[in-house]
């Protein structure tokens, strides 16, 4: 039976459930793939250094990229997606919500992309905005923005997303605009 805040409980109901199992992926096997019209890097970035736990390195694109932009990646086996988490840039706190951090985001998957970078070959897997909790004018941050910038943003996939071995992750507006 479940129990909301205000007492109600509902009918006792009898389910058997079983859980998906989720499995961490190994980062070390997960590798950039530069397709023709991929953002192009800059500042001595790079697509692995979002794979290698370590703070002091990144992903950046350079100054002659546009919105939208998009990078992509190879898992280095077909899997199904249940999430995906990004951390945004943060120096501190000082770029949560802020500057080129992904705001608007596609998430995209292809088992065999073309080799000249076109869209044909891939399925929209998800389509995320990230809400800054507090809502504060861009430098200002609240507790719970701070919270939720350390957590990082989760994009859930749909359970009926099919497996792929290439993800392409496109930034459709960052906290710049």
């Amino acid at each position: 039976c479940v129990r909301d805040r205000w007492g109600n409980i509902s009918d006792t109901t009898f389910v058997e459930l079983t859980p998906y199992l989720e499995v961490k992926l190994d980062k070390t096997k997960i590798r950039g793939l530069a397709l023709p019209n991929d953002a192009p890097l800059g500042y001595g970035g790079s697509i692995s250094a979002l794979f290698n736990d370590n703070d002091e390195s990144y992903y950046h694109t350079g100054d002659a990229a546009r919105m939208p932009q998009w990078f992509t990646f190879d898992l280095s086996l077909k899997v199904k997606l249940s999430r995906l988490t990004w951390w945004m840039r943060s120096d501190g706190t000082r770029w949560y919500y802020n500057l080129h951090n992904p705001r608007k985001v596609e998430i995209w998957g292809s088992n065999n992309p073309a080799s000249d970078g076109s869209w044909d070959s891939w399925t929209l897997l998800a389509d995320h905005e990230q809400i800054k909790p507090s809502g504060l004018p861009t430098g200002k941050l609240s507790n719970d923005d701070v919270a939720a910038g350390d957590a990082g943003e989760t994009v859930v996939f749909p359970l009926e997303a099919a497996s792929y071995r290439y993800i392409r992750f496109k930034t459709l507006r960052n906290w710049s605009d």
